[in-house]
């Protein structure tokens, strides 16, 4: 057995005894350099909703104070992937709640982007499209409430989503970031969102060192 396997063992089994044994296995988890393993091995091995919103108030919150910023994009980006780790956060009460308020109440993302050479953008089109948490699953939807399949992660959904932009719009469809998009997943798929090179005569805005669009949905580098 691992050591990552035996303190989350450790740690299940220790519910069933006193509070200072309880004490002891937590402590042992956030005794650790990197005690993420351990939290995730958690969520895999809880055998019910009632052992993840422990684990959440138990080693995942103070694992969460004792990192803080620091961590908060790998937590966003579990709980983009992995519907039984996105429940177990929506039973924590995390330091700095606001940077994961979307994915903790549960909604769906907009994934605007920017097409062509004038970059006009896609928000004017008739039918804008949105990636949707379906719990377990997620589902690309339009503005129109269409749906357009289901996938198991939201990374899945939006590189649907990316793909299917890609084939409706004229090229580069580079997509775009702000509030409201779940840039999380674009970076975890190797989009980068560029920088804005300002031109005067004529007046315009041109993106470099960005990523665009492929056929299949992935970045490419331009």
């Amino acid at each position: 057995m691992s050591d990552v396997a035996r303190l989350a063992l450790n740690w299940i089994e220790s519910r069933n005894g006193d509070i200072e044994t309880l004490v002891d296995a937590n402590e042992a988890i956030l005794d650790l350099s990197d005690a993420w393993p351990v939290i995730l091995e958690l969520v895999r091995i809880a055998s019910s909703d009632d052992v993840l919103s422990q684990i959440a108030a138990g080693p995942f919150e103070s694992w969460l104070w004792k990192h803080g910023r620091a961590v908060y994009d790998r937590v966003e980006l579990q709980a983009f992937e992995d519907a039984r780790f996105r429940k177990m956060l929506r039973c924590s009460r995390p330091p700095r709640r606001r940077q994961l308020a979307g994915i903790m109440e549960g909604r769906s993302w907009p994934v605007p982007v920017l097409y062509g050479k004038n970059r006009h953008c896609s928000d004017a089109l008739p039918n804008t499209f949105s990636i949707q948490e379906e719990d377990p699953t997620w589902a690309v939807i339009d503005d129109e409430n269409a749906k357009y399949g289901e996938f198991p992660t939201a990374s899945a959904a939006m590189t649907a989503v990316l793909r299917l932009l890609r084939s409706r719009l004229e090229a580069p469809v580079v997509p775009m970031w702000g509030a409201g998009v779940a840039a999380v997943v674009l970076r975890h798929l190797g989009y980068l969102p560029g920088k804005r090179s300002w031109h005067w005569r004529p007046p315009r805005a041109d993106l470099i060192e960005t990523t665009v669009v492929g056929e299949d949905g992935l970045p490419q580098r331009v």
